[in-house]
């Protein structure tokens, strides 16, 4: 079963839509210091030591999290599979982006 990574996750979103794609797996929870950057890449980088191919991300919280996650599964697979909130059909839908 595919996995969903939900880069920072905040407490202030409903997630189980997401769930139709895998089972959920928050990278980071709460509020973090612009001071622990090098910290939370690490930690980043740990939660994501898993991801493979068949596994998505949700783009959610800290640009700057999200930017780190995002190089982070790059580098590791040269692609991600990103589910992107649609406000109009209130539904996912899947953005694949290749190197």
């Amino acid at each position: 079963m595919p996995k969903v990574y939900v880069v920072h996750d905040q407490g202030r979103v409903n997630l189980l839509p997401a769930e139709e794609y895998g089972e959920l797996k928050v990278c980071l929870n709460g509020r973090f210091s612009h001071h622990m950057n090098k910290r939370v890449f690490g930690h980043l980088r740990e939660s994501l030591r898993d991801i493979t191919r068949d596994d998505f991300l949700i783009p959610m919280g800290n640009p700057a999290y999200i930017a780190m996650a995002g190089g982070i599964i790059m580098e590791k697979l040269g692609s991600m599979k990103i589910l992107q909130w649609d406000n109009q059909t209130q539904q996912y839908t899947v953005v694949e982006i290749t190197a």
